[in-house]
C-alpha cells in the first residue's frame, strides 16, 4: 500500500469523509484492479472497527492488562475496580503495623502514621496507563500485563510526630553553629550533626505493604545523619557584621526617655539562616516586638484624659474645670521596622513611633458637645456618718463628677474611681468583705454608688451591672434601692444609649448627696416603682424588687421595663473586725 494511503487510513478513524475518499481512490485505480481494492478496503475496515471497539472498551472499563499492586484490574469495569480497591483499603486500615528500632517497638495503624490510601487516584492512574491510541501503536499491549503502585498520601507532620514520640531517645536534632559571649567577646559555638529516621526507606516499605507485595507487617526503622543548616564557616563569613550590630549600644528614644539595649539582648534578636544557599543575618521580629511591648510600652503608654467640664443649668454653658491630655500609645510594629532600618544603616538610636490619640473632650472641641438638659437625678443622705466615712464620700463623689460618657460607651464606677488608698485621699472605714465588717480605705464609697444607681434609674440609660449589699444598710432607707461596689468586682455600670454625650455632676448640700445627669433631649422619661418587699423571713433574710418603666414623652407609649431584685442576709451573720492592717 502506498505511504499516502496508509497515512489516510489512520485519518479515517476520526474523519467522516472516509467513504468518499475511498471512492475517489477506486476511480483512480480503475475497474481492472477493483477486486484487489475491495480486499484492501475490507481489511482496513476490519482494522478500523477493531480499534474503534478497543477505544470504546477502554473508555468504559479500566485499562486492559493492568494490576495495581497485587490487585488485578484487567478488563474490570470502573465500578468493580473501585470496589476491589476499597476492600483492600479497608483491610489495610484495620491492620496493625509494628515499627521497631534497636529493641524498641510500637504498634501503629496507617492512620496514625498519617497515611491515606487514595482509591480514586489509583483508578485514574490505571485508566491512563493505556489508551486506544496506545493499542493502535502497539497491538501487542492487548496481551501484556503492566503493574502500577497503589497510590497513597502522607501527612508528613503526623508521621514525624508519631515517630518522634515513640522513639525519642533515638533521635537528635542537629544543632546549628551559633554566636555567644562566653569569653566576653563575640565567639562561635560549633555545629553538631543530628540523627533522624530515613523516611524514604520507610516509604519504600510502606509502598510494598500497601501494594500487597510484602506480608511482614513489622517495619525496621533506620537512621540517617541529619546535617546542621548553619556551620562555623557560615558564621565566620558574617562575624564582622554581627559584631558591629551587637557592639552598637543601640538606644531606643522617646521625648526625654531612653532605653539602651544590652549586647546579649541584641545578640538574642538575631540568627543566621541559609537563603538560596548563602548565610544571611535574620532578625527575630517577634522577640524585638515583645521587648518593645514588655519593657518600653509600659513607660510610654498613657490613656488620653478628658478635660473635666461643668454644665451651668442656669446659663446652659459648658466650661472646663480641669484640663485633659493626649494619650500615648507605642506603635510597636512601626518602631520595629524603624529599628531594623537604623541597625542596617549603622544608626545607633531609634526614635520610637508613638501614636497620640486625642481625648474625647478638650478645649478645641467643646463647642461640638451638645449638652442642654437634665436627663435625671438622684439623691441619698448620710447624716450620722463618721468623719472618715464623710471624707470618703466627698472624695469619691468628686471623682465621678465631671465624667463625660460618649454615645454607646459604658460607664464603670470602679473604673472611674481609680485607686483607693491613703495616697488618693481616702481614710479607713468599715466595708463588708468576705463575710465580715472590716475597716479599709474607702469605706462609705457605696453611698456614692447607691446615689449613682438611683440617678440612673431616673433616666432611660441601660444599667449593665448592679449588685445589692450583703445585708440591709439602714442609712440607705427602704431596702432594695442600693448598689455596692468593690475593686474590681462588684461594679456598678451603665451604658449611654443616647445619641449624644452625657455629663455626670454632683452636688453636696450638708449631708445630702445628689447626682445630675445632663445630655440632649431624647423624648424619654423614666418612672420608678418600688422598691417592694417580696419576702421577709424570721431570720432576717429579705427579698425585694424595684421596677423601672421607660416611656416615650410624645406618645406616652411604654418603651421598656426592667426590674432589679435584691436578696439580703441577716445582719448578725457578719462579724465586725475593729483593727486595721
Amino acid at each position: 500500500m502506498p505511504y499516502h494511503a496508509l497515512y489516510h487510513t489512520r485519518r479515517w478513524l476520526c474523519k467522516e469523509d472516509m467513504i468518499s475518499y475511498l471512492i475517489s481512490i477506486h476511480k483512480q485505480i480503475g475497474m481492472k484492479h477493483g477486486r484487489s481494492f475491495i480486499y484492501i478496503l475490507g481489511g482496513v475496515g476490519v482494522a478500523g472497527a477493531l480499534v474503534v471497539l478497543v477505544g470504546f472498551v477502554v473508555s468504559q472499563r479500566l485499562s486492559l492488562g493492568v494490576k495495581a499492586g497485587e490487585i488485578t484490574l484487567s478488563d474490570a469495569e470502573i465500578k468493580k475496580g473501585t470496589k476491589a480497591l476499597q476492600k483492600h483499603k479497608a483491610r489495610l486500615e484495620e491492620q496493625t503495623l509494628t515499627l521497631t528500632h534497636q529493641g524498641t517497638s510500637t504498634d501503629v495503624t496507617l492512620s496514625e502514621l498519617g497515611v491515606t490510601i487514595e482509591v480514586q487516584k489509583t483508578l485514574e492512574k490505571a485508566k491512563k496507563v493505556r489508551t486506544a491510541q496506545s493499542y493502535w501503536q502497539n497491538p501487542l499491549a492487548l496481551f501484556q500485563e503492566e503493574n502500577i503502585d497503589i497510590q497513597y498520601s502522607t501527612k508528613d507532620s503526623k508521621l514525624r510526630k508519631t515517630l518522634t514520640e515513640a522513639f525519642q531517645g533515638a533521635l537528635q536534632r542537629p544543632r546549628n553553629a551559633s554566636y555567644s559571649f562566653e569569653t566576653g567577646e563575640l565567639s562561635i559555638s560549633s555545629a553538631q550533626a543530628g540523627r533522624t529516621f530515613d523516611i524514604n526507606a520507610l516509604h519504600t516499605d510502606l509502598q510494598k505493604l500497601i501494594n500487597g507485595t510484602r506480608e511482614d507487617t513489622t517495619l525496621s526503622l533506620s537512621l540517617r545523619k541529619s546535617s546542621p543548616d548553619v556551620t562555623e564557616n557560615d558564621l565566620q563569613q558574617l562575624q564582622s557584621k554581627v559584631a558591629a550590630y551587637v557592639d552598637s549600644k543601640h538606644v531606643f528614644g522617646y521625648a526625654d526617655k531612653s532605653w539602651t539595649v544590652p549586647r546579649q539582648k541584641l545578640l538574642s534578636w538575631l540568627t543566621v539562616e541559609k537563603q538560596q544557599g548563602k548565610p544571611q543575618v535574620v532578625f527575630h521580629r517577634e522577640r524585638i516586638r515583645s521587648y518593645l511591648k514588655d519593657t518600653i510600652a509600659e513607660d510610654v503608654n498613657r490613656s488620653p484624659r478628658n478635660a473635666n467640664i461643668y454644665f451651668n443649668p442656669q446659663t446652659e454653658e459648658l466650661k472646663i474645670t480641669r484640663q485633659g491630655w493626649e494619650g500615648r500609645t507605642l506603635h510597636a510594629a512601626q518602631s520595629l521596622t524603624q529599628f531594623l532600618a537604623d541597625l542596617r544603616t549603622g544608626e545607633s538610636q531609634t526614635d520610637l513611633v508613638v501614636n497620640r490619640p486625642k481625648p474625647d473632650v478638650y478645649r478645641k472641641n467643646l463647642d461640638n458637645i451638645d449638652i442642654s438638659t437634665k436627663l435625671g437625678s438622684g439623691s441619698t443622705t448620710f447624716g450620722g456618718s463618721s468623719a472618715s466615712r464623710i471624707n470618703n464620700i466627698k472624695v469619691s463623689a468628686q471623682e465621678m463628677s465631671g465624667s463625660l460618657v460618649m454615645p454607646g460607651e459604658e460607664f464603670s464606677f470602679v473604673g472611674t474611681l481609680g485607686p483607693v488608698a491613703a495616697s488618693t485621699g481616702y481614710e479607713p472605714e468599715i466595708v463588708i468583705k468576705n463575710g465580715q465588717n472590716v475597716p479599709e480605705y474607702g469605706g462609705g464609697i457605696c453611698q456614692v454608688s447607691t446615689t449613682m444607681f438611683r440617678t440612673v434609674m431616673n433616666t432611660s440609660l441601660e444599667i449593665t451591672a448592679r449588685q445589692n449589699h450583703s445585708y440591709i444598710i439602714p442609712i440607705y432607707g427602704k431596702p432594695g434601692f442600693d448598689a455596692t461596689i468593690y475593686h474590681p468586682r462588684p461594679d456598678f455600670a451603665f451604658k449611654n444609649t443616647t445619641d449624644n454625650p452625657i455629663l455626670i455632676q454632683h452636688q453636696l448640700q450638708g449631708t445630702r448627696l445628689t447626682f445630675n445627669i445632663y445630655g440632649s433631649p431624647n423624648n424619654k422619661r423614666a418612672e420608678v416603682k418600688g422598691p417592694y418587699t417580696l419576702q421577709k423571713n424570721e431570720d432576717g433574710t429579705t427579698k425585694t424588687v424595684v421596677h423601672r418603666n421607660v416611656y416615650n414623652t410624645q406618645t406616652g407609649n411604654r418603651l421598656d421595663r426592667d426590674s432589679f431584685y435584691s436578696y439580703y442576709e441577716p445582719r448578725n451573720n457578719f462579724e465586725t473586725v475593729t483593727s486595721y492592717e
